[in-house]
């Protein structure tokens, strides 16, 4: 099983975890900040990786979404998602629902299981983010997937 791990840019939050999970499973890893042209068609696992913005994936994300056509992956290929994100309200799966709609085109849509890195409550907000335990969920969540 050849699995590909997607991140939209190459610092914050979510590059963190894609490196760690990188180091630990030497999973490939794929950063959507340059115009490197990916053949999916080899993986059958395809962990995309955000974070949240009010709702929605990260633009990088989006716009390679966009540019997957049918033909780029095989039939068998899984998608799967985990988020960096505050936890606030249902902004979680407002990113899985656009994300699916974005895979539409390649008859593709994400599995239901996915994982989010929420980090340590602060009142209102969340600090320390992510946490060491939660490299660990992802990184666990992958190996079993």
């Amino acid at each position: 099983m050849s699995k590909l791990l997607i991140c939209p840019k190459s610092n914050g939050n979510t590059f963190n975890v894609c490196s760690y999970i990188s180091e630990k499973e030497n999973i490939d890893l794929k950063i959507l900040n340059n115009n490197e042209k990916i053949i999916l068609s080899k993986y059958n696992k395809i962990i995309l990786s955000t974070g949240v913005y009010g709702g929605k994936p990260h633009p990088n994300l989006v716009k390679w979404l966009e540019s997957i056509e049918k033909d780029d992956i095989s039939e068998n290929t899984e998608f799967f998602i985990f988020m960096t994100w505050f936890g606030r309200g249902k902004s979680d799966r407002d990113t899985i629902k656009k994300i699916n709609l974005l895979l539409k085109k390649a008859d593709k849509k994400l599995d239901d299981n996915y994982i989010t890195c929420l980090g340590r409550n602060m009142l209102i907000i969340r600090y320390k983010h992510p946490t060491e335990s939660e490299f660990n969920e992802v990184l666990n969540w992958i190996k079993n997937i």
